[in-house]
């Protein structure tokens, strides 16, 4: 899944995963249950792992960040998340079935691991395992590959699934997946944990602030606004504008922004100053340029070529 040279999966998932519609492998939830799924095809692999540090909570800075080997923040606080604690525990429960049976230490084992549909099959006398996850961003009926008819057991739910023929397909919603086992093991505790949130999410404007425009021309925020929670991440598409910018009537106009979490933690709100600027009042044209503010030119009647 990951080499001590590589960059980290979850880092590469939020900057370049894939989108399909609504379904967004870059946002943060989605990229953590993404982690899920590639953690059970990493551990069950018969073979020793290397995991980088709060790789189990979807750590998700570059491995550049203050230099190549340079430290790393510790983000202890990723544990009140609660979908980075699933992550977590979805670990500790994957580490536990591979070190207390013995099939995974088996050399029989067969990986089918080409296309968006991947299988992984193990094969021993205490127990055989077949695993199998959908790596599309849509849903798909997905092959399994039972060894043979019989019962079988999810390992995370313990339900019991009938299998009468070994070539069935499952369908599953992208980034989902299954471990079946021919014996029936203990469920793993899934349960999560985490102290109240009740840090506020932070809005930042994009764009200039004060802003301006010429009278007669509409005004329309391309700039907008980002927020961003330390528990539900990006809430850029949460964010409410208030206030409204006249282009017809010259003044200074105020829009607002708001966003809250899933906490209901209001952030502070952030105001951006517009001015709509009449070119022939006072005796002056005013622009924006840049960043050098405002540059005064005197009514055309009053240049000295006309």
């Amino acid at each position: 899944m990951e080499s001590h040279d590589e960059e980290r999966l979850m880092y590469e998932n939020m900057k370049y995963g894939n989108v399909n519609g609504a379904y967004n492998t870059r946002e943060l939830n989605t990229a953590l249950e993404r982690m899920e799924e590639a953690a059970a095809f990493f551990f069950t692999i018969p073979g020793p792992k290397m995991i980088w540090q709060f790789g189990e909570l979807g750590y998700d800075f570059n491995i550049n960040y203050n230099g190549r080997v340079g430290s790393k923040p510790i983000k202890w606080e990723y544990k009140n998340n609660p979908n980075r604690q699933h992550l977590l525990k979805t670990y500790q429960a994957l580490i536990k079935l591979k070190t207390e049976n013995p099939c995974f230490r088996t050399s029989d084992f067969d990986i089918s691991a080409w296309g968006k549909q991947k299988q992984i099959h193990i094969n021993d006398g205490s127990m055989n395992v077949t695993i199998f996850g959908n790596f599309d961003v849509a849903d798909q009926n997905t092959y399994t590959g039972f060894q043979h008819t019989g019962k079988w057991y999810d390992y995370f739910t313990g339900n019991e699934l009938d299998v009468t023929n070994t070539q069935m397909t499952i369908p599953l919603k992208p980034g989902k997946f299954h471990i079946y086992t021919n014996k029936k093991l203990p469920v793993p505790d899934m349960s999560i944990h985490v102290a109240p949130d009740v840090t506020a999410p932070e809005i930042t404007l994009i764009g200039n602030n004060p802003d301006s425009t010429l009278i007669g021309t509409p005004y329309k925020d391309t700039d907008g606004a980002i927020a961003n929670d330390d528990i539900d991440g990006k809430l850029d598409d949460k964010i409410i504008v208030t206030g409204t910018v006249d282009h017809t009537k010259a003044g200074t106009y105020t829009l607002e922004y708001n966003v809250s979490d899933a906490a209901d933690n209001k952030a502070k709100p952030v105001k951006r100053k517009m001015k709509v600027y009449d070119p022939n009042a006072n005796g002056v044209e005013e622009f924006w340029v840049s960043d050098f503010g405002f540059i005064l030119i005197p009514p055309m009647e009053n240049l000295w070529w006309r």
